[in-house]
């Protein structure tokens, strides 16, 4: 998923409520082609939820096209 941000992405970060390691959140930073994705600590009583921020080029980047590229990873971690 995140290797197929459009390059107007410079840079990719958030917090990931994952079906694998659902007690715990999930730390995603890409930067450029360099995709880094850890376990981080529990949830702790917070609501697990995803929350991603994109950095892009201004008027470079296409907010309903990143939501395709996540969604499809969210739907494809469901089947």
């Amino acid at each position: 998923m995140a290797r197929k941000l459009p390059a107007s992405v410079y840079r990719c970060k958030g917090v990931v409520h994952a079906a694998e390691e659902p007690g715990r959140r999930v730390i995603l930073q890409v930067v450029g082609k360099r995709v880094d994705i850890a376990v981080g600590d529990e949830w702790n009583g917070r609501e697990p939820r995803t929350r991603i921020i994109a950095i892009g080029a201004h008027d470079g980047v296409d907010g309903v096209a990143l939501h395709e590229v996540f969604d499809r990873c969210r739907y494809s971690s469901i089947s």
